[in-house]
């Protein structure tokens, strides 16, 4: 593996720590409870508690699980900074060995690239010919936006007004009412 197993052992060793203090803490909530003893086993025979997460299918276990509130559960996006000679070609031999292994969680980028792009007074034109030149076809600052999305399940809408233009972010799958915010009633107007 690429990423540290040693360093690895000792953030579960950590987690399992916070959750058997949990435990001993709080003698309530018995599926919160539950869901820490799984969560424990879990650790213990060295799962990922985000793998773990996934696999849940209930809305009432995932809400428990979150309720857990574990840091190793959320999304993560690994940032992966390459030479210029690499960015062409999607990374060097240890990006390309992290993204097989993490596959959906991966952004390659050069900074010292973008950081010499961004120090010359282009145009966003230029600025793109000149990305476009190294085989980037994106900035990372938008690749990471896209990242963050895709980690996040969000989704964006656009209103468009008289006097401006939104943006706005969504759970994927959400209906236009709860975009909203509320749901909308209509009812006939009297009409004169």
């Amino acid at each position: 593996h690429c990423i540290s197993s040693a360093a690895s052992d000792v953030y579960k060793r950590q987690v399992l720590e916070r959750l058997e203090t949990r435990l001993r803490k709080k003698q309530g909530d018995s599926k919160e409870r539950e869901m820490a003893l799984r969560v424990i086993d879990l650790l213990g025979h060295g799962k990922s508690t985000r793998e773990f997460r996934n696999t849940l299918t209930s809305k009432d276990d995932v809400a428990t699980f979150d309720s857990l509130r574990l840091l190793s559960a959320k999304p993560q996006i690994l940032i992966l900074n390459v030479g210029d000679e690499d960015i062409g070609n999607g990374g060097n031999s240890l990006s390309k060995r992290v993204q097989e292994q993490y596959p959906d969680n991966c952004v390659v980028l050069c900074g010292k690239l973008e950081a010499d792009v961004a120090s010359m007074e282009m145009d966003g034109a230029e600025a793109s010919d000149m990305l476009a030149n190294f085989g980037v076809q994106q900035t990372s600052f938008d690749l990471l936006v896209d990242s963050a999305m895709q980690q996040l399940d969000l989704q964006t809408y656009y209103t468009v007004g008289p006097l401006e233009a939104r943006s706005w972010l969504y759970p994927s799958g959400a209906t236009a009412a709860q975009c909203a915010g509320c749901l909308l009633y209509t009812s006939p107007s009297p009409r004169d």
